[in-house]
């Protein structure tokens, strides 16, 4: 019994060594690059697109708002200065 599992485990470690060193080679790599890295990269980010669109455009209307907060605040607590100092 333990002889197999010893035998299988031998085996595993050769077959993940091969496979291993066959991707580490530049041709191998630029094929898994072209036929399956880049595809993915594509189609995910055209996927994801119109979220980040929207984060972006509700970040900035989220800031514009907050400007626009801060400016009427300071407006309003210089105006009273000006009231208490009369």
């Amino acid at each position: 019994m333990f002889y197999i599992y010893t035998m299988i485990r031998d085996l595993t470690k050769k077959i993940i060594d091969k496979f291993s060193l066959e991707l580490k080679e530049p041709e191998n790599f630029d094929k898994i690059k072209v036929n399956f890295l880049n595809p993915l990269i594509v189609y995910t980010s055209l996927k994801l697109y119109p979220y980040f669109l929207i984060i972006v455009i509700l970040f900035l209307i989220i800031s514009l708002f907050s400007l626009a907060n801060f400016f009427l605040l300071l407006r309003l607590i210089l105006t009273k200065k000006n009231i208490k100092a009369d």
